[in-house]
């Protein structure tokens, strides 16, 4: 199958021979010599990812292992645990490591939407991908807009009953209970309510996006807001007694 495919790739444009061509079998078998080469590509940019975010880890092992005097770490002895960044301090680590993200984030962007991936199917007619795209802008506009309206309410209300507990004077067991519960909900909300609040979104492009959206809300910005208004090294700032 690897050979066909990249026979067929080697050749000419199939979407130029096959235009005249209504067989449902070589219209499948188009859609697999595209979804090959978009998988090519998928794992090229991921070889190339891998390579920026070991150039980078490189950098901060050298500060680590050139660290003689423990301006850098915060333990002297750290055994198996050398290999990672969590004993390290200060500001030189930081910047290097806010240097790796600002590098591995950027690659990204510029794979994924400044340079797109070329191999991904295309829509053999455009006014069918129009007519597609007018029909989920004008009759999903108000599902689309409910879904969010009801996963701001329910997410915002779970996050802001647990900012709550947090200043309350509860017991570690309790405060742990109520973080586990917490962690198992965001588990159960991603795999059932999510599906179900963007059942509504027949095209795959667009649910697909739709659920990329609300994961990246849930899991990245309020955890990080969460913490940022619990945590005693952000505005939870307690005096000693």
């Amino acid at each position: 199958m690897w050979s066909y495919v990249s026979f067929l790739h080697g050749g000419p444009d199939p979407r130029c021979c096959w235009s005249n061509v209504h067989s449902p079998a070589l219209a499948a078998l188009l859609k697999i010599v595209q979804l090959s080469g978009a998988l090519v590509e998928v794992m090229q940019f991921a070889v190339q990812l891998l390579g920026v975010i070991l150039a980078g880890s490189v950098v901060l092992y050298l500060v680590k292992v050139l660290d003689s005097g423990g301006a850098y770490a915060t333990h002297s002895e750290t055994y198996t645990w050398f290999w990672t960044l969590a004993y390290m301090r200060g500001e030189v680590p930081a910047g290097l490591l806010l240097v790796l993200w600002t590098g591995a984030v950027s690659a990204c962007f510029y794979r994924v939407v400044v340079r797109p991936l070329s191999g991904r199917a295309e829509p053999a007619d455009k006014e069918v991908a129009d007519v597609e795209v007018d029909s989920i802008s004008r009759g999903r506009v108000l599902p689309i807009a409910a879904a969010i309206f009801l996963n701001a309410c329910v997410t915002g209300t779970v996050n802001a009953l647990y900012i709550w507990s947090v200043q309350q004077s509860l017991g570690r067991s309790l405060h742990f209970g109520l973080q586990l519960i917490l962690s198992i909900f965001r588990l159960l909300y991603a795999a059932v309510a999510l599906p179900a609040l963007t059942r509504s979104v027949h095209s795959a492009a667009a649910n697909v996006r739709l659920r990329f959206s609300f994961l990246m809300v849930n899991n990245l910005l309020l955890p990080c807001l969460v913490t940022a208004l619990t945590s005693d090294a952000c505005f939870q700032v307690r005096q000693c007694p």
